[in-house]
């Protein structure tokens, strides 16, 4: 009886392996092919792996190909063609199961280009084996079905040995295992087995299925038709808008692809929240993809930060990203306004609005004092366009007390404020001011004028001493009913541009000023030595730099550093470097709502051309500089404007300018 369930792997050993000297020479001639060195194993059980190994010389003197076959009792069990120079050798190795044979001494050996005499030869022992199994048959619960799917077989398996033994019978598909199982059969008997699982990843057609002994090709098979999957949508990629006004219109753009194998048709739908506000039904054949646009009016709802996205209705394929819903889209910053004025005085208000939309427009820009609007001017700003705005009004005839006031967008709650003392016409007056003409960023001054009560009682004043718009001390003092009082101040010269400023000391709405020129500190010399970080970004993404400051003066000192990308402020740093030393600064800045392509990035001492710059490459969210549509992940659009106007007036900015005395 032969042996398939139960196979040892064999090893080659001096005693298990023949090796035989090459054939004879040959004459030389264009391509003449010869085996030697022949190596496989001496004993082996039916349906056991095994390998031969032979050395195939081309003793012509000609390039050829030759088939080189490892045959056992005459049947082919491996092959293989082999390209060889002329005069060259190679070993082949050919690994093959042992076929269905009578046990006893077999002939094997290696036979080149299908002739009938073996090039190399030995014989291999077939061993007797007391069990022996084999399927008679099968029944298939399905003769086709998609990947995937539910599929089983039920086979007869019949030990046709003489004593109980023990195998595993596999459920195949186009060589991939379905499902396996163990099995014990008595010697003669037979057993019904059901196999059971999932059709394998195989290419749709026609292809075999079947049950079988082992690993072995023992057993029965028949037709199985594996069917092409249905449409199967997907979306890649998608972009929509980051932020938005209330009461507008928004669009998203998607990629739609169909990953399956015939065409279908799906809807995909654009929501904001759990409201749908558009749909777009596509149709596309296997393996097509589209872009298409889904443009719908936002739900109703308040100003804040809400989900948004993109997805194949009834599945949970999509994206979805975050969407800030304003009450507009324009933003203010850089608020320029007086803290103390008297009832009646001229007021004069400035603030940067900017359009951080995606389209020229316009909006009422309002002026309030305690939330009531005293002005009103509208503004028209193409896409990430910024104005000045200045107000000029009379200090209405308000209770004399500390209020809020500010710029605001049309109506809303979008806007900038600060406080405002409105007092009646000064009782309390200053004069005489003296103070110096010149100083250095840095330096310690000192200035002193006359306070003076008109009125008929004690009062109490905060007298502050200011340089440009920086109040550099201030001092509460107290003063009698017609007397005079002189109060000195003394602060530090702020870090500003070079150049000269009104100084001079104040207290309500009246004050006493000379104009100061301002020099930079001698002492100190700045400058940013080298510049590092992210070389790109998507908009709206935050991109990390880092420089080097130095300071070659001789002596310690602060300075403010910018970080700019295509002209634009996105950080700012303040840093402290001692004589001769250096520091390193870092940022982490949105990219600006700019075009995708190349743009020139770099660190700069503030309000000066002085820096380090590189290239910095604004990408979509795919990391592409062409008008793709970028997907979920990658980032969404950022005000770059709006923070650059807001980091501008923080560190450094013309507000100081505007109060220069030229």
């Amino acid at each position: 009886m032969r042996r398939y369930a139960k196979r040892d792997f064999l090893k080659l050993t001096s005693s298990s392996a023949l090796l035989l000297g090459g054939a004879a020479p040959v004459s030389a001639q264009a391509t003449a092919f010869s085996a030697g060195n022949f190596t496989a194993p001496a004993s082996a059980n039916v349906g056991d792996s095994v390998t031969a190994v032979v050395d195939i010389t081309n003793n012509g003197t000609a390039d050829g190909t030759v088939a080189v076959e490892y045959r056992i009792g005459g049947q082919t069990t491996a092959s293989k063609s082999l390209p060889l120079g002329g005069g060259s050798s190679r070993t082949v190795t050919l690994r093959g199961t042992v076929p269905e044979t009578a046990s006893g001494e077999r002939p094997h050996g290696i036979y080149l280009d299908g002739g009938a005499t073996a090039a190399t030869a030995s014989t291999i022992r077939i061993n007797p084996s007391p069990t022996e199994f084999v399927v008679e048959g099968i029944r298939p619960a399905t003769t086709d079905g998609r990947v995937g799917d539910d599929i089983s077989a039920t086979a007869t398996v019949r030990n046709r040995g003489e004593t109980s033994d023990t195998t595993r019978v596999q459920y195949r598909i186009q060589d991939r295992v379905v499902a396996e199982q163990e099995l014990t059969v008595n010697g003669g008997e037979t057993r019904v087995v059901t196999l059971s699982g999932q059709v394998p990843t195989v290419p749709a057609g026609d292809t075999r299925q079947g049950v079988f002994v082992g690993e072995t090709n023992v057993g029965v098979d028949q037709s199985v038709t594996i069917r092409a999957e249905d449409a199967l949508f997907s979306i890649p990629t998608w972009t929509g808008p980051s932020r938005t006004a209330a009461a507008e219109s928004v669009t998203a753009t998607a990629t739609v692809r169909n990953t399956g194998n015939s065409t279908g048709t799906t809807t995909v739908d654009y929501e904001i929240g759990e409201t749908r506000i558009a749909s777009r039904e596509v149709t596309l054949g296997a393996g097509e993809r589209t872009s298409i646009n889904l443009t719908g009016d936002l739900p109703d709802r308040s100003a804040g930060s809400y989900q948004q996205g993109v997805s194949v209705r009834a599945t949970d394929t999509g994206f979805t990203s975050p969407l800030r819903i304003e009450t507009s889209l324009f933003s203010v910053a850089q608020l320029d306004a007086p803290s103390a004025a008297a009832v009646g005085e001229q007021l004069t208000v400035t603030a940067r609005v900017t359009n951080n939309g995606r389209t020229r427009r316009g909006s009422p820009i309002e002026y309030r004092i305690d939330g009531q609007r005293v002005a009103r001017k509208t503004v028209d700003l193409g896409a990430g366009e910024t104005t000045t705005v200045t107000f000029s009004v009379p200090v209405p005839d308000n209770r004399p007390r500390t209020y809020e006031h500010g710029v605001f967008v049309d109506a809303s709650t979008t806007g900038q404020t600060t406080s405002l003392r409105i007092h009646d016409w000064p009782l309390v007056t200053l004069t005489d001011f003296e103070g110096p003409r010149t100083a250095t960023v840095g330096e310690e001054l000192t200035a002193t004028a006359t306070l003076r009560n008109r009125g008929d009682g004690r009062d109490t004043r905060t007298v502050e001493y200011r340089i440009g718009r920086h109040t550099i001390a201030e001092q509460y003092v107290w003063i009698t009913s017609g007397s005079e009082k002189s109060v000195t101040l003394s602060g530090t010269v702020p870090s500003v541009v070079a150049g000269s400023y009104t100084h001079g000391v104040a207290v309500d709405g009246d004050s006493s000023t000379n104009s100061v020129h301002i020099a930079a500190p001698a002492d100190t010399a700045f400058s940013v030595s080298t510049v590092s970080g992210a070389t790109e970004g998507a908009v709206g993404d935050t991109v990390s730099a880092e420089a080097t400051v130095e300071n070659t003066g001789t002596e310690s000192g602060s300075i403010t550093v910018e970080y700019r990308i295509n002209g634009r402020i996105v950080d700012g740093q303040s840093v402290t470097v001692a004589a001769g030393d250096s520091e390193t600064v870092s940022f982490d800045a949105p990219v600006p709502d700019v075009a995708a392509g190349d743009y020139t990035a770099g660190v700069f001492i503030a309000n000066t051309t002085r820096g380090r710059t590189r290239t910095f490459t604004v990408t979509d969210s795919e990391g592409r500089t062409d008008d793709g549509a970028p997907g979920f992940g990658i980032g969404t659009a950022a005000a770059g404007t709006a923070g650059a106007a807001y980091l501008y007036g923080r560190y450094g900015s013309s507000g100081d300018d505007a109060e220069r005395v030229e």
